[in-house]
């Protein structure tokens, strides 16, 4: 039974990772479109990725249930020694999904807008890169081998920074033309 559960967990965590790309690309390739192009790109993007942005948070939270309820003795070694870069994590995703409803629904289009844009794209370029740092974090095994704590070094070091910044590129390259 214990296959099946950690099979769920990591198809759930590679579903996220996979889909989860488009949308987070969506963000980061606006940062990049040029002034004149934007407002088209930016129309674009929401078409494209509106319909299914926040059905990939679900496997996001299937991942964290089965980890809670699965294996508890893990899931809280891992968020107690990684809650800076969850949280920063958790945070963007709340701001990403936050602007990108109040820049489309807003009932009055004014100076917001910018804000909402501004904080879609940075939250788009944060949010992959602390996901990466997470991932770097855990699969170099910076912790004890009984599991029962990981080791007190930062989360951030040069591998994580490279796999944050890494994600960050995969994202956005998951938008370009081709």
């Amino acid at each position: 039974m214990q296959y099946v559960v950690i099979t769920y967990l990591c198809l759930s965590i590679l579903l996220y990772l996979l889909l989860g790309g488009a949308d987070f690309g969506a963000g980061i390739m606006e940062l990049f479109t040029s002034g004149k192009n934007r407002r088209a790109a930016r129309h674009t993007m929401s078409h494209a990725i509106g319909p299914i942005w926040e059905a990939n948070h679900m496997w996001l939270i299937i991942a964290v249930v089965i980890l809670f309820v699965g294996f508890p003795r893990i899931y809280s070694v891992m968020s107690v020694s990684l809650h800076i870069p969850l949280l920063v994590m958790l945070l963007g995703i709340i701001a990403r999904g936050t602007a990108f409803v109040f820049r489309h629904y807003d009932a009055v289009k004014d100076q917001m807008q910018m804000v909402y844009n501004r904080v879609f794209v940075l939250s788009s370029a944060i949010t992959p890169f602390f996901l990466g740092v997470i991932a770097a974090k855990r699969t170099r095994r910076l912790h004890r081998p009984n599991g029962t704590r990981f080791s007190g070094r930062l989360c951030i070091h040069l591998v994580a920074l490279v796999c944050g910044s890494r994600r960050r590129v995969h994202d956005g390259f998951v938008w370009l033309p081709g």
